[in-house]
């Protein structure tokens, strides 16, 4: 058995750690900045408060971009992260799964675009980033999330009264929960229409990296498909840029939360948020993305869920899982339904293990579910348990309707014979 050290993982996360509390440091000294940027901001009274901020947002958004904020670096870097997530919703749309040859192929051919794009002296990516620049928008919106559930504490604390007698608190906490579900309708939204122009660009502009378009010699050959391909890719970028510009309404959300409510302290001071968020950006997005903080980015998660388990079909007739009856008591009220769980658990199980692995079809999983099956048919070697595993003619029942569902073996090709 062999042992790892952990301490170049402790060493890794207090680096980690540090570089995230320079950041902080960084932040908090851009308060006075951000408060200059909007001191010419009049903020009127009354609902007109947030359509004023609109207005004014592109001015705070250029005097971030202007040259005294490592405008270069800011903007590249931005445009960077636009081929990433292009790359990323394309190869989801094309059905490519990660660590794929295909997936690479698609992530050079963007990373070539991003990092030759407006390079020449006099190229402006201003009016492309306008149009295209969601991951802008996406870090926006999680940055207002986060001041949202800071506010909570401020909206929850009642000094030297009792929380549920202090009737203002309690109404903004209830604003702060609108406030958020406008926010979080604004993210959804946004994924979703990510998702969308990329499954309508694979049937257009975006043609050419499906298969059987995208051959073999072109996956080995990344960088000699690029190079013949320079002119779609060009289409693919205006087209791609054009899609996102009319698909996604950022603001339509927080437009219509902030045009129905009065303004209140809480909802001006996200709005003023809203309004600096440019600067914070171009301050601490470089630092973010070249050292590859995980700040403000989501964690990924792998649910295992026989809800995400779907290449094997239930009994005709049956549900899946049994011991979700009685209030999820039935299992201890049956054996049959704790064999008929334990079946399912173990074939689900294999299912979404393999397809972390890249095999997402029953001719992939057959052979894994087939050593199972037979894994579980089989009476135990054990002295101390001479009695078959599945025990109930119902699970046995289903074992062998499984077993009916997989493709045929046909095993291995027999040598040749030879003279």
């Amino acid at each position: 058995m062999k042992s790892r050290s952990t301490l170049g993982d402790l060493a890794d996360v207090q680096t980690m750690n540090a570089e995230i509390d320079r950041v902080g440091a960084l932040t908090a000294q851009l308060h006075d900045t951000a408060d200059a940027s909007l001191a010419a901001f009049a903020a009127p009274s009354g609902p007109d408060y947030w359509r004023a901020a609109t207005a004014w947002a592109p001015h705070v958004y250029d005097s971030a971009s202007a040259d005294g904020w490592n405008r270069d670096t800011y903007q590249r870097l931005k445009v960077d992260a636009i081929g990433a997530m292009m790359s990323s919703d394309l190869a989801t749309a094309l059905g490519y799964p990660a660590g794929t040859q295909h997936l690479v192929c698609v992530e050079h051919l963007l990373s070539t675009w991003s990092s030759g794009a407006f390079s020449s002296e006099g190229d402006d990516p201003t009016p492309f980033l306008r149009r295209a620049d969601l991951p802008f928008q996406e870090r926006r919106l999680r940055f207002l999330i986060s001041r949202v559930n800071d506010l909570y504490a401020t909206a929850t604390s009642s000094d030297d009264r009792r929380l549920l007698d202090d009737r203002r608190h309690l109404d903004d906490r209830g604003h702060l929960d609108d406030l958020k579900g406008a926010l979080w309708a604004a993210q959804v939204d946004l994924v979703r229409a990510r998702a969308d122009v990329a499954e309508r660009l694979v049937a257009s502009s975006a043609a050419f990296l499906a298969t059987p378009s995208l051959t073999p010699d072109d996956v080995a050959m990344p960088r000699a498909f690029a190079s013949a391909h320079d002119a779609d890719l060009t289409t693919l970028i205006a087209d791609y840029s054009d899609a996102l510009w009319e698909h996604w309404d950022g603001l339509a959300h927080l437009t219509e939360f902030f045009e129905h409510r009065e303004p209140n302290a809480l909802f001006e001071g996200i709005i003023r948020d809203f309004l600096w968020f440019p600067v914070w950006d171009a301050a601490v997005f470089p630092t973010i993305a070249l050292a590859k903080l995980p700040q403000l980015t989501p964690i990924g998660l792998s649910r295992f869920s026989p809800v995400d388990a779907a290449l094997l079909a239930p009994m005709p007739g049956r549900a899946k899982l049994q011991g979700t009856a009685v209030r999820n008591f039935g299992g201890f009220l049956s054996r049959a339904r704790r064999e008929n769980d334990y079946v399912w658990g173990r074939f689900d199980g294999v299912e979404l293990i393999l397809r972390l692995l890249g095999s997402s079809t029953l001719d992939d999983v057959a052979p894994a579910f087939r050593a199972l099956a037979q894994e579980l048919a089989a009476t135990p070697t054990n002295p101390d348990s001479s009695r078959p595993l599945l025990r109930t003619r119902a699970a046995r029942r289903l074992l062998a309707h499984v077993r009916s569902q997989l493709p045929v073996d046909v095993g291995p090709p027999h040598p040749r014979k030879t003279a």
